[in-house]
């Protein structure tokens, strides 16, 4: 898992599903921008960029499902993390989007592991 904060709460994604990890910096506004959207970086073809989890953030992790590229505004990457699938919980509910499939402890820790397809079904 590639562990990171977004908005003061700790997250990891699967490392299977993430390409890269760069800085925000060149991020494109557009205008009038769906909720959850922070812009399109520059590449081949242009990315766009989702801040779901929290506006704001200094990096950008570049994700990549069966279906789509995109990248994903962070705060902060913290560290690679195996977990094994038993010590993973429950998919949280309440919530309006399955964007967290499930849930994980580190050191006293609750991390939410992000859905890479939930993420990409809001593009």
């Amino acid at each position: 898992m590639v562990c990171f904060r977004a908005g003061q709460v700790a997250y990891c994604l699967p490392i299977a599903d993430t390409r890269a990890v760069r800085t925000s910096a060149g991020i494109t506004k557009l205008p009038d921008p769906r909720p959850g959207v922070a812009g399109m970086i520059p590449g081949t073809p242009p990315m766009t960029v989702l801040s779901s989890l929290g506006q704001g953030g200094t990096h950008i992790l570049v994700v990549e499902t069966s279906t789509r590229a995109f990248g994903l505004l962070v705060d902060q990457v913290t560290s690679l993390w195996k977990v094994d699938d038993d010590k993973i919980g429950p998919i949280p509910e309440g919530q309006s989007q399955r964007l967290v499939s499930g849930t994980a402890e580190r050191d006293g820790e609750l991390l939410l592991i992000v859905d890479p397809d939930a993420l990409a079904a809001l593009l």
